[in-house]
């Protein structure tokens, strides 16, 4: 080779090297602090990390950090499963143990699984990485880990031809999920290694140095589960078996792996509560943690504050009200209640307490239940819940004349379903042990036709009664139905009379419940006739009406409460929606002439197509929470419900006035779709024929109440 071409290809060779060459790192400095750090991860996090641990820790978060410390120090197995509420930062502790292992070298090749590979590339990877590159603290005292990953300048392939010291080879690896420290560094060589739970985690060997493969030693399982993993036990099955299978023999067979799973449950039986439950699990030492320690005592309030809120995220008014609502009732409202984190909270809200109870408000309560408290609801189906069918109302007809009273019933009760347009209405007639019948049903103002829907209403409140606000038009139209209902002398059919002792106003409408307290209290059917009654969804697992505190001058009953007035001076009425939605269709459901059962008048069931479309348009589920079964209603999409919701509130009516229902005497519901077999594949026996018609004197044409200005008209089978 010509001289000259030789000088230029050293030139070249020595110009490359140079530029391989990277400075060499500089001392530690803070050494003390770094030294202090080896031997304790809670100090590592809060001092290189001020950006990620910026409130003061709760103890859930500390005992998390400590067992990171445990399994990433002590190097022997172990295995945990931890439990944390959704966004308590399980993925920043994972990350920062990573970190802490690798920096030090307390485990030569450290596996973070998340639930997808997109999580953990490009989010726990990216993460770590953006450390190792921008984090100043760590690069004043880690500079022989970082100096070389800071010298990439971000390009990965530079990492390949690295070097230091004259040419000796930095060994850094920094690939799209996986990084090996420079040999500079303390913990020379050890491995970050990110994955997903679908990734290829069987057999996994890192790449040393020196060209051997290293057996992971450490593997922090980030939340193993997606929303949709854990609704299917598919996946659940799946994800088992890498955890179980592939995660657990990472290892090998001399060596025993250490793994640590921060998780949090999203529903009953996913992939978290089963290893979290040491019964199924117990190699796992599962331990779980929640938001909301203990549950406020006064209920009452917050379910106000709720309403309060509700409204104003609605119309999209801002926190003011339910801020000065909390501040101003803060003292009875935080009674009985703590959180495991005193320190989460967002900068608008008054108190933790508060930032949890709108999590429980916003979330819904499975959701609160299971990813705040790690404790979710069982919605699991325990049993055949019985469904009102359409069928079901015209198996129970009573052969009553419309608007007629049975003899045998001792009391006439009565509600009001309160919507924007239409006020809904039903009179039921009951005997002291509960069995019913619906004597009259309707709306107000009179649709005009048999069969109607809400969103189909041309005549409303406001065109029935003008020249005033909505407000004012309501408190005309109860006015109009509370006159028929309460002066109506409703005759029975020995020709004696019977009057309506209780009506149910809903009062849970938008903004109508201030309208009904002054209905309630300044009309002249005031005195306790009519009372505002709020529908209180209690949720499988809470806590039911008959188990909250009860208070001097309040009334209660199985399935609701009517509070001493505060500062209202009328009383009104909270009743368990879900519970009496069930009382009424196991009523309906009940074989007829049993005690508790319920039917309606007439001959034909086609006169009641209205009324079963509403009884049939929710569905419930048998679900058992909190040591107790009970049933969940849910609304089917675009159907009206508005009878269903007035056939509770009367039977709600009629608990008030004292009518009990002798569970010794009472007959369970029944199904009654045709084509239904019992367990045993037989055919069902066939319902009980509906009783002949009472005998009564011949009447010239259907019986009905006076007409107040066609009330009567046009509804549920003329």
């Amino acid at each position: 080779m010509p001289a000259n071409s030789a000088r230029r290809v050293a030139l070249t060779s020595a110009a490359r090297s140079a530029a391989r060459e990277i400075p060499p790192p500089h001392r530690p400095g803070d050494p003390a602090l770094r030294e202090r750090c080896r031997v304790d991860f809670e100090l590592f996090c809060f001092e290189y990390f001020p950006n990620r641990f910026k409130i003061k820790a709760s103890q859930d978060q500390l005992d998390l950090i400590h067992k990171c410390q445990e399994v990433t120090r002590s190097g022997i197995g172990g295995l945990h499963a931890v439990a944390l509420p959704r966004g308590s930062g399980k993925t920043v502790i994972c990350e920062t143990a990573c970190l802490w292992g690798v920096l030090y070298g307390h485990r030569r090749c450290i596996i973070l699984v998340a639930a997808t590979s997109d999580l953990a590339v490009d989010v726990s990877m990216a993460s770590i990485k953006s450390e190792l590159e921008h984090n100043e603290l760590i690069e004043r005292d880690f500079s022989d880990a970082v100096s070389a990953i800071i010298q990439l300048g971000g390009i990965s392939r530079r990492a390949e031809g690295q070097t230091y010291e004259g040419g000796v080879r930095t060994n850094l690896l920094w690939t799209q999920d996986t990084i090996r420290l420079p040999s500079s560094a303390a913990g020379g060589g050890t491995i970050i290694h990110c994955t997903g739970m679908g990734g290829a985690i069987r057999g996994y060997k890192a790449p040393a140095a020196n060209g051997d493969q290293i057996r992971p030693d450490l593997v922090l399982i980030d939340d193993p589960q997606t929303p949709e993993s854990a609704r299917s036990q598919t996946q659940i099955a799946s994800r088992r078996e890498t955890i179980t299978g592939s995660i657990l023999g990472l290892a090998g067979p001399d060596i025993p792996i250490a793994c640590l799973m921060p998780c949090t449950i999203i529903c009953k039986g996913d992939l978290a509560d089963e290893f979290l439950d040491r019964k199924i699990h117990p190699e796992w030492r599962g331990t779980k943690s929640k938001m909301l320690l203990t549950v406020p005592k006064r209920v009452d309030l917050w379910d106000r504050y709720a309403a309060i809120r509700r409204e104003d995220l609605m119309n999209e008014a801002g926190n003011g009200r339910q801020d000065a609502y909390y501040i101003e009732h803060q003292v009875e409202m935080d009674e009985g209640a703590s959180v495991s984190w005193d320190g989460r909270k967002y900068p608008h809200d008054v108190s933790a307490i508060q930032h949890a109870m709108n999590f429980k408000i916003d979330r819904g309560e499975a959701t609160f239940q299971a990813e705040y408290q790690n404790d979710p609801i069982d919605l699991t189906d325990t049993g055949s819940a019985p469904q009102l069918t359409v069928q079901s109302v015209g198996k129970k007809l009573n052969h009553q004349l419309r608007g007629e009273v049975p003899v045998e019933n001792t009391m006439l009760t009565a509600s009001i379903d309160v919507h924007g347009e239409v006020l809904y209405w039903m009179v039921t007639a009951w005997t002291d042990d509960f069995s019913g019948d619906v004597v009259l049903y309707g709306a107000h103002p009179d649709p005009g036709r048999q069969y109607f829907t809400l969103r189909e209403a041309t005549k409303t409140l406001e065109t029935e009664h003008p020249g005033g606000s909505w407000e004012a038009a309501l408190y005309a139209g109860l006015d109009a139905v509370c006159a028929m209902l309460l002066d109506t002398d409703w005759r029975r059919t020995d020709g004696t009379i019977a009057r309506v002792e209780q009506v149910l106003i809903d009062a849970s409408y938008g903004k109508s419940s201030p309208t009904i307290y002054e209905f309630a209290y300044r009309s002249r059917f005031s005195g306790g006739r009519v009372l505002p009654y709020f529908g209180k969804e209690i949720k499988p697992g809470q806590k039911t009406i008959e188990d909250w505190k009860k208070k001097p001058g309040d009334k209660a009953g199985t399935g609701w409460r009517i509070p001493k007035p505060e500062k209202r001076q009328t009383r009104h009425c909270l009743g368990d929606a879900n519970y009496w939605k069930s009382f009424v269709a196991d009523r309906i459901l009940a074989p007829p002439g049993s005690a508790g059962s319920l039917s309606f008048y007439g001959a034909s069931s086609a006169d009641h197509r209205l009324l079963s479309d509403h009884l049939v348009a929710e569905k419930r589920t048998r679900i058992h929470a909190g040591g107790r079964t009970s049933d969940l209603w849910t609304a089917i999409p675009h159907r009206d419900n508005h009878f269903l919701d007035c056939l509770a509130y009367t039977a709600c009516a009629a608990s008030i006035r004292g009518a009990k229902l002798d569970l010794t005497k009472a007959r369970p519901a029944q199904v009654d779709d045709a084509g239904d077999t019992d367990e045993q594949g037989a055919e069902p026996a066939k319902p009980t024929p509906p009783p002949p018609p009472p005998a009564r004197p011949p009447s010239p044409a259907p019986y009905m109440p006076p007409s107040r200005g066609g009330w009567l008209s046009g509804y549920g089978g003329r």
